[in-house]
């Protein structure tokens, strides 16, 4: 898809998924809409909230940014990208398979020892706080199918990925590539209605093979 049709993808997510928001919080007319915050997050590339703001041309505060942000339900961002994936109907496949590659990764975020994501442990005495995301990403395309996050101090790739075969239909003949650390009999394909025959769970092979 070309920059333009991925942007209206976008934007016709984002009015889908804010249309759900009423109340006195969005009732009347502000600069940071609801769509406006969720595209400003989505798009951030890091730094301070100043910044994020100054480079993106709204004259706003980073303390109005927070609030704002904290009034938006965190499963609209779901929404937002399972319609947006929705739009974007480009799936490549090799000999008719679809190839999707899922794997584990921690996200850093800024320190706050009160918050779910704080890790502390012999080896990081200080403290860290941390996110883990497992994606199911679509390689041949190029984008993400699915995502789980979790505090990195309770993360379970194993758990994620059975989450995402539960709750995706798989309706392409589907291949996934997982390293060993995802061997598991509750991830075996086969035991979800949305596999069936057409997916095939494919551990990652070992080099020399």
């Amino acid at each position: 898809m070309s920059i333009d049709l991925l942007s209206m993808a976008l934007n016709a997510a984002l009015r889908t998924a804010t249309q759900s928001i009423r109340g006195k919080d969005f009732s009347r007319k502000r600069v940071l809409t609801p769509d406006t915050v969720m595209r400003l997050l989505i798009s951030a590339e890091g730094g301070s909230l100043d910044k994020i703001l100054h480079i993106a041309g709204i004259q706003a505060t980073a303390s109005a940014l927070t609030q704002r942000r904290a009034q938006i339900p965190p499963e609209l961002f779901r929404t937002v990208f399972t319609k947006f994936n929705s739009r974007c109907d480009d799936t490549d496949f090799f000999h008719g398979y679809r190839l999707l590659a899922v794997d584990g990764t921690a996200i850093n975020l800024p320190r706050n020892p009160d918050a779910p994501s704080f890790v502390c442990n012999d080896s990081i005495p200080k403290g860290v706080n941390q996110l883990h995301a497992t994606p199911l990403y679509d390689i041949l395309s190029r984008t993400f199918a699915d995502v789980v996050i979790q505090p990195e101090s309770k993360k379970d790739e194993i758990g994620a990925l059975v989450t995402m075969l539960q709750r995706n239909a798989f309706e392409e003949k589907t291949l996934i590539i997982a390293d060993r650390g995802f061997e598991s009999y509750g991830t075996a394909p086969g035991a979800y209605h949305g596999c069936q025959l057409q997916s095939l769970y494919l551990p990652h092979l070992q080099k020399g093979r």
